[in-house]
């Protein structure tokens, strides 16, 4: 009589490819999902810059003018929240300039993204808001 065994377990081949896959797998994965965080932290960061504007904006409506660019952020701090000037999602602080040296805006806030530095491409882009 034939005897027929039970296939107990996987083979190595199925082993390889199953972790081929599932490497496969990770790589598509994590690469949208820090696509998907760069785009988050930037969006965060104009945020950031909108709550920064609205303070400004009490700022001058209060004193009749912007702070200057050697008064700062710190200047207008009472008026954002938490009553300090927030840093960007990276970490950094904004810079202010005033007048806007690239527009005809009163103000200008820049991030200098990921690195902190400017220039940049992708996340390390830098991030500009001149506001009217």
């Amino acid at each position: 009589m034939h005897t027929l065994r039970r296939r107990r377990g996987l083979t190595i081949v199925e082993i390889m490819v199953v972790i081929a896959i599932l490497g496969i797998l990770m790589t598509v994965l994590g690469g949208n999902m820090f696509t998907t965080t760069a785009t988050a932290r930037s969006d965060l960061t104009r945020l950031t810059m909108a709550k920064i504007d609205q303070g400004l904006q009490l700022y001058a409506a209060r004193s009749g003018r912007y702070p200057s660019s050697a008064d700062g952020l710190d200047a207008a701090s009472a008026f954002m929240p938490d009553g300090v000037a927030p840093l960007d999602t990276w970490g950094c602080p904004f810079e202010y300039h005033q007048p806007s040296p690239t527009t005809d805006a009163p103000y200008q806030l820049v991030s200098r993204g990921a690195d902190c530095a400017p220039g940049g491409t992708g996340p390390a882009a830098d991030i500009y808001s001149d506001h009217p």
